[in-house]
């Protein structure tokens, strides 16, 4: 349903939550086809801006952004190296719509661990995604939890809803 639409039946929206990806390849960044380039920039940054665009104007006083990224944005894995470099853009891209929709809006980012489900079976096929998935699991252990939770479930959810929640607006923009 178009957000204007929406607004009219229903009044404002409280909470965005853009959690679009696509990884169709496993290649190295060099070795990327053009097609393949311009397919993960407008799904996993264009079409996060175009939605929100829409979405913006319904969004009221206190209403919260969120943007799902990647720990592959921070450290992007060999095979996964460019989808890693469009969630390293949606960081950025928190940061500027942090700025820009402050102090009304809050905008913040998840960047969860990577998620082996039935969308990704070609990823996890992979001995360098398995062995680096293992270090993942490694580094959670000696960095407190850092990177312990694995997709957005537990922990990472309920980081989530404190993030849209009236008293993170004391710690968050």
């Amino acid at each position: 349903m178009h957000p204007c639409v929406h607004e009219k039946a229903y009044g404002h929206i409280d909470i965005f939550v853009s959690n679009v990806a696509v990884n169709p390849i496993v290649d190295n960044i060099l070795d990327s086809q053009e097609q393949v380039l311009d397919k993960l920039w407008e799904v996993n940054v264009k079409a996060v801006i175009l939605l929100l665009q829409v979405a913006a104007p319904p969004l009221k006083k206190g209403s919260s952004v969120i943007l799902i990224s990647s720990i592959g944005g921070y450290f992007p894995p060999a095979k996964m190296a460019m989808y890693g470099v469009t969630k390293t853009a949606l960081l950025g891209l928190t940061e500027a719509l942090a700025a820009e929709m402050s102090p009304d809006i809050r905008v913040n980012c998840i960047a969860p661990r990577f998620v082996p489900t039935h969308f990704a079976d070609f990823i996890t096929r992979t001995k360098t995604v398995q062995r680096e998935n293992l270090i993942y699991r490694v580094l959670s252990r000696s960095f407190s939890g850092i990177w312990k939770h694995q997709g957005l479930v537990g922990a990472d959810f309920k980081i989530m809803l404190y993030k849209v929640g009236d008293k993170a607006s004391l710690y968050w923009r």
